[in-house]
């Protein structure tokens, strides 16, 4: 069986904003600057999966290193996406980098949005340098990591009934899985 071995232990907040330097930042360092008034790009996931005329200029971000906005910027949700995506795979790659990624598609039914984000993830990733992205909805991709990572299976050599609850940030999503003795977790 294959280990799924994280990049990173730490939670990185999908959030973008200038530093003091007029360098782009992520994660905490993104929400700490916006708690001390940097204002930051946030929530654009959502902006991920529209048609690509909104994703490239319809939609519009701005991100300013603090009060005095002579510095602002203002980026489209693909600038947003791409820039953040590629400090966060530039963090990963001081570790060993995967042959393949595995991105979780967000619980939302509407397929035009879904083959649009998968499209616009493609994208980013290859401008990165990676063309192998794989993806799962959420709440299986979450599966898959207790299943290879924890392996903290009750029963392991009988049949376990497990629920997965992914609870993001404006959606709710929940499947069961039935795993057998003759079926592997994967």
């Amino acid at each position: 069986m294959q280990k799924i071995v994280p990049l990173s232990e730490e939670k990185i907040p999908t959030i973008l904003s200038l530093n003091s330097s007029l360098e782009y930042v992520i994660g905490d360092e993104a929400r700490e600057g916006g708690l001390a008034g940097v204002t930051s790009a946030y929530s654009f996931k959502k902006d991920v999966g529209l048609p690509d005329s909104s994703y490239t200029k319809g939609i519009q971000y701005w991100v300013a290193p603090g009060a005095d906005t002579k510095d602002a910027r203002v980026l489209s949700a693909k600038d947003v996406a791409d820039k953040y995506l590629k400090i966060l795979l530039e963090s990963f790659a001081k570790n060993e980098t995967p042959d393949s990624w595995i991105i979780g598609t967000p619980p939302i039914h509407d397929e035009r949005w879904i083959d649009y984000y998968k499209k616009h993830i493609r994208e980013a990733f290859k401008g990165c340098g990676y063309d192998s992205v794989v993806f799962y909805p959420e709440p299986f991709a979450v599966f898959r990591y207790y299943c290879n990572q924890l392996q903290d299976f009750k029963n392991p050599s009988g049949e376990e009934l497990i629920l997965v609850i992914d609870i993001g940030g404006g959606t709710s999503v929940s499947y069961t899985h039935l795993t057998l003795p003759t079926t592997p977790y994967v």
